[in-house]
């Protein structure tokens, strides 16, 4: 369960955005590289002003570990929602398109039943992760 949550980790984002740049899609890295530092961005704001134990409570010593023993948004499922987002409006394959999608709730639902965010958690996740790749989208296509 925990390697198919990787599904929405930094490694497979990372490769996704290389790839695109050795293939010369260069606007799609930009708008993905966009949505991420969005996604961190609203997920940070997010845990700095709310503290939400984990389902199964962390330790922490300081702002970073604090950072980390928070539930409150899941950044694994904003990733992946993100990821979905991107083959949704990337592909005329509506199969492929539903795959995606159905693979980013499955993400969420992994970090539910690992018991690394409450279900809300999940949930706003996939939402912020849909809203960011929109918004970086408009952004690259208005100003790049």
């Amino acid at each position: 369960a925990s390697d198919f949550s990787a599904l929405g980790g930094i490694p497979l984002y990372g490769l996704l955005v290389t790839g695109l740049l050795v293939i010369g899609r260069t606007d799609d890295a930009l708008v993905l590289g966009l949505a991420f530092v969005l996604a961190y961005a609203v997920v940070l704001l997010a845990r700095s002003l709310w503290f939400r134990p984990r389902p199964k409570p962390e330790k922490y010593a300081n702002f970073i570990t604090k950072f980390d023993a928070n539930s409150f948004i899941s950044i694994h499922a904003a990733r992946a929602a993100i990821l979905a987002t991107f083959v949704w409006t990337r592909t005329n394959d509506v199969l492929l398109g539903a795959l995606a999608v159905v693979l980013a709730i499955t993400v969420a639902w992994l970090r539910v039943h690992l018991r690394r965010h409450h279900l809300s958690d999940a949930i706003a996740g996939l939402g912020i992760g849909a809203l960011v790749f929109l918004v970086a989208d408009a952004l690259v296509v208005a100003f790049v």
